[in-house]
């Protein structure tokens, strides 16, 4: 088995979905969490299907025709 290590503060030219992508995946997701609980809307979040579901959301969002440049930029 051979280890690699990322070099100090080259994460965003070697994992540039790392920086950006995931980020707003990640904020869209806690923004979610954040209105169910301010809501107090009956959902648990952590059953699998109502994963499932979140996570489709998500990718939905993320897949729009505005949502393209951002995807486009990430991608070499």
């Amino acid at each position: 088995m051979k280890i690699l290590e990322i070099p100090k503060k080259t994460t965003p030219l070697i994992q540039p979905l790392n920086i950006y992508f995931n980020l707003q995946y990640t904020v869209i997701a806690r923004k979610l969490d954040d209105h169910i609980r301010l809501y107090n809307i009956n959902i648990k979040l952590a059953e699998h299907n109502n994963l499932i579901k979140m996570n489709s959301l998500i990718h939905n969002q993320l897949s729009s025709k505005t949502s393209n440049p951002m995807i486009q930029h990430t991608w070499f």
